[in-house]
């Protein structure tokens, strides 16, 4: 018995080994799988993408015959197509640029789409570089858009002070689109309603995935006419306390306040929208607060004070969101699960569209302006009329608000006064409108 004890422990040692030894060899094996998966995958997606756009525009088919199509039926078909891999646009200018501060350290990113905005852009970039604080943004320039935000943007890049880059069309929308934004008519209106609200979704989601794989946390996804702060009228656990001087950034709000609130954690901050009316104050109300050498009246977060109603949602209308990128897997982030109010569905929830201003521990608010920034761009949509604008004076509403009117001294202290003047010049001043009804593939395909 002694010997076959001896022969049986013999004959395990072996097979003991042989075993670790296969399964170290399968685990090295299946990763080396995944390696080669992911890198055939992604350049699977690359072939695809260029033989689709080449033979979109080579494909004899596109004849006059087939520019009349709906964009709604094609939507699903489209969204089944391999996601075309990042171009990398140049970032502005071409040069390389030394930032100042790490864009992915405690600061905030934006996924900003813009089209003939030049007159909001100054004042909401300098807003937003103080108080969230904003040091990386992926700006998509409208394609109907026929004026140049290069020299604005390039203020803060070239200085080190944000790293900006520009994408085109072709950065984020899938060649099918592209085409059917050239074949649109400029009377076509359904087609092109439904074209924008389609090219939002396909910017948002490459824009978020970008901002993800450069190391971004919190994304702002909201519109240049929407300035982020601490709501003031929130109750109870919801109230977020800031000093009256708001010397401290939404960022660090919202790592101090983050075990407080599950929306916080879950990576989706709705925020109720409060719209400012454009009924005039008083100078001495609009200067109040307001460094020397600045006129009030040049800011529209100082100019304009009175608002809907913190309760009248028929203006406010739905909440925007800023986006914790970080917290939210790859897979979420696709073009049929979004939209501009709830950029992830899966975590920003439609009960969150209508959140209550009490319950809501940011707010977006959401500016008119003047007339002639109100009605410089061309609508398609033809919503901005002059009757339109009218209703929105709220001058019998009495409901002021001034909370966010400390952000120009802010601003001035951290720059210096001189470089706030370069920064902020051309605040408020609307250049003469295009004389131009629809101009499909303009300023926004050109590169700079």
């Amino acid at each position: 018995m002694g010997i076959l004890q001896k022969q049986q422990q013999q004959q395990r040692k072996p097979i003991s080994s042989v075993f670790m030894i296969q399964m170290i060899f399968f685990i090295l094996l299946s990763v080396i799988q995944i390696i080669y998966f992911e890198a055939f995958t992604r350049t699977n997606d690359i072939e695809n993408s260029t033989k689709s756009k080449q033979q979109y525009y080579d494909d004899s088919s596109h004849d006059e015959q087939h520019t009349t199509f709906n964009i709604t039926q094609m939507t699903n078909q489209m969204l089944l197509e391999p996601m075309p891999m990042y171009s990398s646009p140049l970032i502005l200018p071409k040069e390389k640029i030394r930032m100042k501060d790490d864009p992915t350290k405690d600061s905030f990113g934006s996924c900003l789409i813009l089209m003939d905005d030049n007159h909001y852009l100054i004042e909401w970039l300098a807003y937003h570089y103080v108080r969230l604080p904003l040091r990386r943004i992926i700006v998509a320039i409208d394609p109907r858009s026929q004026t140049d935000p290069t020299e604005i943007l390039n203020r803060y890049h070239s200085r080190g002070m944000m790293k900006i880059t520009v994408w085109h069309e072709e950065d984020y929308m899938p060649p099918k689109m592209i085409y059917m934004h050239h074949a649109v008519g400029e009377m076509d209106h359904e087609n092109l309603e439904n074209l924008y609200i389609e090219r939002q979704k396909q910017f948002n989601v490459r824009c978020m995935s970008w901002m993800r794989h450069e190391g971004m946390r919190w994304v702002a996804m909201t519109d240049v006419d929407e300035y982020i702060s601490v709501n003031p009228y929130a109750k109870g656990t919801f109230r977020i306390q800031e000093p009256p001087s708001l010397n401290q950034t939404i960022y660090r709000l919202i790592r101090k306040n983050l075990s407080k609130h599950v929306m916080m954690r879950k990576g989706c901050i709705s925020m109720h929208r409060l719209l400012m009316g454009t009924h005039e104050s008083e100078p001495r109300q609009v200067q109040m607060m307001v460094p020397p050498g600045f006129n009030g009246s040049d800011f529209e977060t100082l100019r304009y004070r009175y608002h809907s109603g913190i309760k009248n949602g028929k203006y406010n209308k739905v909440a925007k969101c800023m986006i914790d990128v970080g917290r939210i897997p790859g897979h979420w982030m696709v073009p049929d699960e979004n939209d501009a109010h709830r950029p992830i569905k899966s975590r920003c929830s439609n009960a969150m569209l209508r959140i209550e201003s009490i319950a809501s521990p940011f707010m977006a608010y959401h500016y008119a302006g003047t007339w002639e920034a109100w009605n410089f761009r061309v609508d398609f949509r033809e919503k901005r009329k002059r009757e339109n604008y009218d209703i929105l004076s709220f001058n019998k509403t009495k409901n002021q608000d001034d909370y966010i009117r400390p952000w120009l001294k802010l601003f001035v202290n951290q720059v210096g006064i001189d470089l706030a003047k370069e920064l902020l010049k051309g605040a408020g001043q609307v250049p003469p409108k295009p004389n131009v009804t629809y101009m499909p593939g303009g300023f926004g395909n050109s590169t700079f």
